[in-house]
């Protein structure tokens, strides 16, 4: 379950956002700007591109799904980190898993 989610915002074509980058160096924070096609919010909605959910559609066997890429970021994100391994069932090691 997807707890606490409840939003999709849908933009027509991919959109561009502001993100803060902290160079793990020197601890600089800068700002950049990025262009995409989808974007899960660690407590916020799911923003996807019309046009990328249309394509996958359309190439099922692509190997690339907008939608199933950033609900999987959302299940990662269950256990209050974004680290590639979702919340696990007890018992289910990271190795196991």
């Amino acid at each position: 379950a997807l707890h606490g989610w409840r939003e999709v915002i849908v933009y027509p074509g991919e959109f561009r956002v502001r993100h803060p980058h902290q160079d793990r160096g020197t601890g600089v924070i800068t700002e950049q700007d990025e262009t995409l096609i989808g974007e899960a919010w660690a407590r916020g909605p799911v923003v996807l591109s019309w046009a990328s959910i249309s394509h996958d559609l359309a190439h099922p066997h692509d190997g690339f799904n907008v939608v199933v890429h950033e609900i999987a970021h959302k299940l990662d994100q269950l256990d209050g980190a974004m680290d590639g391994v979702p919340a696990l069932p007890a018992g289910l090691s990271r190795h196991v898993w």
